[in-house]
């Protein structure tokens, strides 16, 4: 895996309960809107809402010739 991927760390709200996920993506905006969505199943949904606490880009650097 090479090219731009990003960690992301979100959580519930704090008065829901206090639920992490840790993920990768290439694409984070996209991905935050899909935990967040009505239209997918999973872990994350039934916990929404999330929110982005942490991130970091480019987690693994372009190929060395």
């Amino acid at each position: 895996m090479y090219g731009n991927r990003h960690l992301y760390c979100i959580r519930t709200l704090p008065k829901k309960s206090n639920i992490f996920y840790t993920g990768f993506t290439s694409n984070l905006i996209k991905r935050f809107h899909d935990h967040n969505s009505f239209n997918l199943t999973g872990f994350t949904v039934k916990h929404r809402p999330w929110i982005v606490f942490y991130t970091e880009i480019n987690i693994y650097p372009e190929k060395k010739s």
